[in-house]
């Protein structure tokens, strides 16, 4: 489906939940726009949310915490690789009081999990970077089988990395992204199916806090929470590699493109 489950879980044991405080902001900034929607769209219904590959529930809270503030009601139906994030998950939405809105619980891929219900709201948030079967349009079409399980005037939300962004750049030279935003775009195209793009834009870090002369500490952690590995557990050479990736954003203006929201509508 995604990350690999090792990759997905040092989220977690890794403790790297704190290490790139900038994408909570951007995440808290810009979804403002994605529940705007989602509360336009569904004026009185009674909310079905399926969460694809939700980690252990740190974004999806914000989300659900925007709703229950709108007062609306939900339940969620939530999949994903890991065991180990699926135990944080329970605790965190617990913890947020969200708990009881958690109908159904999956140790699977998206591939492999048997759709059965349709849903208003899906997301898949930073969950699709090792996606497979979405190219070719056929039964197992990953991208179908999402736009195929929404509720009519259903919205399926993908969130991923830019083509080009520091994201992309430090995640694909360490084989860790195989699947950005442009590719699903690339193929919504090709299947027929309609999408509205959001592109959300960091425009509170400057380039100086994350390089100056060389990486800065703020550097050295964003790379850590992009590979979730420590910086200086690294070897010389990755970091050198690393570091000239870093350096070579200085001019590119995607620097401030963070992330890429796909709505299927």
């Amino acid at each position: 489906m995604n990350d690999s489950k090792d990759y997905r879980e040092a989220y977690t044991t890794n403790r790297m939940v704190g290490r790139f405080k900038s994408y909570r902001r951007i995440i808290k900034k810009n979804f403002d726009k994605l529940i705007a929607d989602i509360i336009k769209s569904f004026p009185n219904e009674f909310i079905k949310i399926l969460d694809i590959g939700g980690g252990n529930g740190k974004s999806t809270i914000y989300v659900l915490n925007e709703l229950k503030k709108a007062g609306k009601k939900f339940v969620i139906d939530y999949l994903d690789v890991s065991e180990v994030l699926a135990k944080e998950y329970t605790k965190n939405l617990q913890e947020a009081g969200f708990e009881k809105n958690i109908r159904k619980k999956k140790i699977t891929s998206w591939e492999d999990y048997k759709v059965e219900d349709k849903y208003h709201i899906v997301l898949a948030l930073h969950s699709w970077y090792g996606i497979s079967n979405w190219e070719k349009d056929n039964e197992n079409n990953t991208l179908r089988k999402v736009a195929d399980c929404l509720e009519q005037k259903g919205r399926a939300y993908i969130v991923t990395a830019q083509r080009g962004s520091l994201w992309d750049m430090i995640g694909r030279n360490a084989g860790l992204i195989r699947v950005t935003g442009e590719d699903i775009i690339k193929a919504l195209d090709n299947l027929g199916i309609k999408y509205q793009r959001v592109d959300l834009f960091d425009d509170v870090v400057e380039f100086s806090e994350l390089y100056d002369n060389g990486l800065t500490k703020s550097g050295e952690e964003i790379i850590s929470f992009i590979l979730r590995n420590d910086f200086e557990s690294l070897t010389e050479e990755q970091k050198k590699k690393l570091t000239k990736i870093v350096e070579g954003m200085k001019n590119n203006p995607k620097f401030a493109m963070d992330d890429l929201i796909i709505i299927f509508c």
